[in-house]
C-alpha cells in the first residue's frame, strides 16, 4: 500500500486506543508504521512520529517492556530528520524517559532526562507542565538510586520537589487527568521507599482503578496531550 495511508491508520489507531480498544490501536499503527518505513525508510518525519506512538500505545496498554523496545527506533533516527522542532525533541525524549521509568530502566531515563535538561525552556507537548514533569523525573530516578539508602534517596527527592520550578512562558492550562497521572507515578514510587505521603491528596497508586475505566478517562487525557506534532512541528495535520 501507499505509505499516505498510513495517515488515515494512524488517526485510527489513537480513536481505537481512545476507547480502550488497544489490540485494534497496536494494529492500526504498526500498519502505519510499516508503509511509512517501506515507502519513506526509518529517517523520516512520518515513520517516526507512527513508531513513537506505536511505543505511547504499549505503554498506555500497560505493557512497559514493549513499549521499551518500541521506542528504540524512532529514538535512533530523530536526530537524522533533516527537520527537527524543539517542541518535538521534548515530547520525544519526554515520553521515552516516562516509558524507560515504566520500564524500571532507570540508566535509560535518565539519558533522555539529561537530554530534556539541555535544550532551551519551552513547551513539549499540549496540557502538560513540563518543568514540573522534568522534576517529577528527577525525583523518580533520584529514588532509584543504587548509591544511596533508602532514606537518603527519599530526602534528596523531596529536596527536589521542594525546588522551585520556571513557569510557562504563557499562562496555559493543563491537563489535569495527565498531570494526576504522573503524579500517582512520583507517589507511588515514593510511598513504596519508604517515603511519605503527599501534604496534598494525591493519587497513590497501590489499589489502583479497574484497568479498563482508567485506562478510558486517564489514559484518553494522555493520547490526546503527549501526541506529538506533526513532522513539519506545527501540528496542524498537513505534514
Amino acid at each position: 500500500g501507499h505509505p499516505f495511508l498510513g495517515v488515515g491508520l494512524f488517526a485510527q489507531a489513537i480513536a481505537e486506543a481512545r476507547l480502550g480498544e488497544f489490540a485494534a490501536a497496536r494494529a492500526s499503527v504498526a500498519e502505519a508504521h510499516a508503509l511509512a518505513l517501506a515507502g519513506y525508510g526509518e529517517a523520516h518525519p512520518d515513520t517516526v512520529r507512527y513508531g513513537l506512538m506505536r511505543a505511547q500505545i504499549e505503554w498506555f496498554a500497560g505493557d512497559a517492556t514493549a513499549a521499551a523496545a518500541a521506542i528504540e527506533a524512532p529514538m535512533r533516527a530523530l536526530p537524522e530528520l533533516p527537520e527537527r522542532s524543539e517542541d518535538g525533541l521534548r515530547g520525544a525524549h519526554h515520553l521515552a524517559a516516562w516509558i524507560r521509568v515504566a520500564a524500571h530502566d532507570h540508566d535509560g531515563a535518565r539519558r533522555h532526562l539529561a537530554v530534556l535538561q539541555s535544550l532551551p525552556e519551552g513547551s513539549a507537548m499540549y496540557g502538560i507542565d513540563l518543568p514540573r514533569s522534568v522534576r517529577r523525573l528527577e525525583a523518580v530516578l533520584a529514588l532509584g538510586s543504587s548509591r544511596a539508602t533508602r532514606a537518603e534517596a527519599v530526602a534528596t527527592a523531596q529536596a527536589i520537589l521542594a525546588r522551585p520550578t520556571s513557569g510557562p512562558t504563557e499562562p496555559r492550562e493543563f491537563d489535569a487527568a495527565l498531570e494526576a497521572e504522573l503524579d500517582a507515578v512520583l507517589w507511588t514510587r515514593i510511598a513504596a521507599a519508604g517515603g511519605p505521603l503527599p501534604p496534598v491528596a494525591a493519587p497513590v497508586s497501590a489499589a489502583p482503578a479497574p484497568r479498563s475505566r482508567r485506562m478510558a478517562v486517564t489514559r484518553t487525557a494522555m493520547l490526546r496531550t503527549l501526541a506529538l506534532p506533526d513532522g513539519d512541528g506545527d501540528g496542524d495535520g498537513d505534514g
